[in-house]
């Protein structure tokens, strides 16, 4: 597994990989913004604006390849207001179903940690829905609930579900 920075330049070419990860993921339930069935338009929407904020630098993405196959995606934000500079939002983990299992995601939270940390973030907040998958999977990375949000958004399929709030404390980077 290699994983890397995804920047601007790349994006033409990781374009129909990227609306395939996100198309995949919402077919199977993720809860990350959309409702299934998600359009192939929509998609690709949604990774243009991705890329303009990478471009604009509110935003960092990384992606995780296994054998040449981009299979997963992870974002921070980090175009902050002035009272949040010292934290980052860990946004949008998603692992193409076929390559789950494999400490993908993991691999990809740990990449944007370390980034935030070089960047002198000392906090990292996400949500996610609550008691899943990806909950356990943070947990086991350190993070922390702050609490548990009922009806905070719809699944892919339609259903309201509670989100939980967690939050990470970052070493700062070394001197």
């Amino acid at each position: 597994m290699r994983i890397a920075p995804i920047m601007p330049d790349a994006f033409p070419a990781l374009a129909p990989a990227l609306r395939d990860i996100l198309i995949e993921c919402v077919g199977l339930g993720a809860s990350i913004g959309f409702l299934a069935p998600l359009s192939l338009e929509a998609a690709d929407a949604f990774w243009a604006g991705c890329i303009r904020g990478v471009a604009a630098g509110e935003r960092l993405m990384w992606g995780a390849w296994v054998r040449e196959e981009l299979v997963g995606t992870v974002q921070i934000v980090v175009g902050m207001p002035a009272n949040q500079q010292h934290r980052v939002d860990l946004v949008k983990l998603m692992t193409k179903p076929s390559a789950r299992g494999g400490g993908i995601g993991a691999a990809l939270t740990l990449a944007a940690e370390a980034e935030a940390s070089r960047l002198g973030r000392s906090l990292v907040v996400l949500d996610t829905v609550a008691g899943n998958l990806a909950q356990r999977l943070y947990e086991r990375l350190g993070y922390e609930a702050a609490g548990v949000i009922p009806d905070y958004a719809r699944s892919s399929a339609g259903p309201l579900e509670p989100t939980c709030i967690m939050f990470k404390r970052l070493a700062p980077p070394a001197a």
